[in-house]
């Protein structure tokens, strides 16, 4: 794909808004430098009475997501590395989000 991660993650964000917004209290997009091979990063950021997490991509490829459990008040990370020349943004993202929507239903992660 020529799409810049930012692009990527954007894209899928434009077209999930509505879905994560059913899920989450709060939903944001944080873009900076977008057209930049190496500082261009993008964030979303989900937020729920039970759980937040920020999910986080850079164009050159490192990818971070980490989240809260806000009732037992602990801080984990779902990802934090560079992501492999066959993953898809796409993939990730809907990933991170279905883990995010099984720690709100209380059930366990896997």
């Amino acid at each position: 794909m020529s799409d810049s991660i930012v692009a990527q993650v954007r894209e899928w964000y434009l077209e999930n808004y509505q879905i994560l917004l059913a899920l989450y209290a709060k939903v944001n997009l944080k873009v900076h430098s977008p057209e930049d091979p190496i500082r261009g990063k993008v964030a979303i950021q989900l937020d729920s009475p039970l759980v937040g997490a920020t999910l986080s991509f850079w164009n050159k490829g490192d990818v971070m997501a980490i989240g809260i459990d806000k009732v037992k008040g602990r801080e984990f990370s779902f990802d934090d590395r560079v992501m492999e020349s066959t993953e898809q943004v796409t993939g990730l993202l809907s990933s991170y989000v279905e883990r995010m929507k099984e720690l709100i239903s209380g059930s366990p992660s896997k």
